[in-house]
């Protein structure tokens, strides 16, 4: 059986974590002007090889 100041420490670790992240996912909230936190969050995706190649650029450019 865990003792009160284990259950404490357990449930301060828990909440600090649940902070943390509560305060990354406001920091990303747009509140009347443009902030750098906005994109923090952002992950680019890999384009495909093929996408990249000149003839296929092209090829978009001439449609």
């Amino acid at each position: 059986m865990e003792t009160v100041q284990e259950v404490l420490n357990d449930a301060t670790t828990k909440i600090g974590k649940s902070f943390d992240t509560l305060k990354s996912q406001f920091a990303g909230l747009r509140t009347g002007k443009a902030s750098p936190a906005m994109v923090d969050q952002i992950k680019p995706r890999p384009s495909p090889a093929r996408s990249r190649s000149p003839r296929s650029t092209r090829r978009f450019l001439m449609r």
